[in-house]
């Protein structure tokens, strides 16, 4: 919750000072480096700047004008822009960056986004969506990143994308999802970053992510996962991100988790684990690079200690969608070794 009131666009005073000065600067800014034709101009940070149509169709006009071809990042969300507003970026020819989320787009403008053959990082959170939407998008094949948090895709929705072969990254975070929504994953071969937090995943929807054999990356944070379900992922070959924070794994769910020989960072924060999965989890630790296990049932103090002790030694978590971090929009076009275009450009 912290970084809910401390992030920028949550702020209220800062929305405030906003509304006084932040719009017309930051355009003005931009609408002076596009008609100087300024060629270090690959990234544009327009987020919760109560920005309307009119004035996306401004900046679109003024890089028809002057020829732009330099813009490869944009972040527009958290503003009030509409359909209208989405077809005139869309026109947007050296786009390959979008974050529109927190918008109020429909079927037209994710119609208008999708005919873009350039944009392959889109984010759309909480931008509602219905299973037309969701089969239009995941029908695309020029996107590889896409994060959908908040959109309500619902299974439906989840299993049109899983069935497109083309995405490499996926972010499905609170959309209503229940077992039957991954059904199809293990058919997927291509996609290797998932997130799905915050759904109603069970054991059973476990056992079927993890047959699936490509993941690298998965993150399953508030779900009702117990220990059958993590159980299932001690013999993935690949997955070396595995993230089951507020759930119900518990000790035996802890102790299946060690047998793993591919898993290096592991996040079980919040499991009913007491202090004999700790124990074990703690001698395991020397073979992961991070280890999580913060707010279980652990009352030994030399315990207690350790895992203090490791958690201030952790590196910072591996986020996949880091891309798409409304304070992190610059580095879009720059990191992809955290996200790649392809599998063998993959370093971490």
């Amino acid at each position: 919750m912290k970084s809910f009131y401390t992030e920028g666009h949550f702020s209220f005073y800062k929305t405030i000072s906003r509304l006084v000065s932040s719009k017309p600067n930051a355009l003005k800014d931009a609408l002076s480096r596009i008609q100087k034709n300024d060629r270090t101009l690959t990234h544009l940070n327009l987020s919760d700047m109560h920005l309307t149509d009119e004035d996306i169709t401004t900046l679109c006009n003024a890089l028809r004008r002057a020829g732009n071809v330099t813009l490869r990042s944009l972040d527009v969300s958290h503003n009030n822009l509409t359909d209208r507003g989405m077809i005139e970026i869309a026109s947007i020819s050296s786009l390959l960056t979008l974050d529109a989320s927190s918008n109020n787009i429909s079927i037209v403008g994710i119609q208008a986004l999708t005919s873009n053959d350039s944009i392959s990082r889109l984010s759309l959170r909480y931008n509602k969506m219905d299973i037309s939407c969701a089969q239009l998008l995941s029908t695309s094949y020029t996107l590889k990143h896409l994060d959908l948090t908040g959109c309500r895709v619902g299974d439906a929705g989840a299993r049109e994308f899983f069935a497109n072969m083309s995405l490499l990254s996926l972010n499905l975070n609170a959309n209503g999802l229940s077992n039957a929504g991954v059904s199809n994953l293990p058919g997927n071969h291509t996609l290797m970053y998932l997130s799905l937090n915050y759904n109603n995943i069970s054991d059973a929807g476990a056992v079927i992510l993890a047959s699936n054999d490509a993941l690298l990356y998965l993150s399953l944070i508030g779900n009702k996962i117990k220990n059958n379900g993590a159980s299932a992922f001690k013999d993935h070959k690949k997955l070396n991100y595995l993230d089951l924070g507020e759930n119900y794994i518990g000790d035996p769910g802890a102790q299946a988790l060690t047998q793993s020989c591919s898993i290096r960072y592991l996040g079980v924060r919040i499991n009913k684990i007491t202090n004999v999965g700790a124990q074990t989890l703690l001698t395991y630790s020397s073979q992961l690079d991070f280890l999580n296990l913060t707010g279980n049932s652990v009352t030994d103090s030399s315990l207690i200690e350790a895992i203090e002790s490791r958690e201030k030694s952790n590196p910072p978590w591996f986020e996949a969608f880091h891309l798409f971090d409304h304070l992190a929009t610059s580095q879009m076009t720059t990191r992809h070794d955290v996200i790649p275009d392809d599998l063998n450009r993959f370093m971490l």
